[in-house]
């Protein structure tokens, strides 16, 4: 049997706080965008969200999209709508889910009227997107107004 020493008990300790201020913080503030990167500020929080989608825990993991999403906005957070749309379908939040998805397909739709070339992981969420719109549309229905 093995017996910890009080000073990885200690060490052990700190990481956790560590990881638990983490999960707490704020959202980054675009003040600390860089020039090169005008997204930075959102990856840190983007990748908390991941995680917790990874682990199963869908709801933090829209916890953590949502506000990065309002703070860009349809047209640069467009990627970020198709993350989202999938969680909340998970979730069993078809509203929220077709919302996201949609947004997400009109803002394909535009960058390809404007001729702009989309990258293929973009083109296989186009496909997926559209599969799920389409699904929730067929089992739960929805009116456009």
């Amino acid at each position: 049997m093995w017996i910890r020493r009080r000073s990885e008990l200690g060490l052990i300790g700190g990481l956790s706080l560590t990881t638990c201020s983490a999960q707490a913080a704020p959202p980054p503030s675009p003040a600390l965008e860089t020039p090169d990167d005008p997204l930075a500020a959102y990856r840190e929080q983007f990748k908390l969200g991941m995680d917790r989608y990874k682990a199963g825990a869908l709801g933090e993991a829209v916890g953590y999209w949502e506000p990065i999403y309002r703070e860009l906005g349809e047209h640069t957070g467009y990627r970020l709508a198709y993350d989202l749309g999938v969680a909340y379908q998970h979730l069993g939040d078809p509203a929220h889910a077709a919302d996201r998805l949609e947004a997400f397909l009109t803002e394909v739709d535009t960058r390809r009227a404007r001729g702009e070339a989309l990258p293929p992981i973009v083109e296989k969420e186009e496909s997926d997107a559209r599969s799920r719109v389409a699904t929730l549309l067929a089992t739960k229905g929805r009116i456009r107004i």
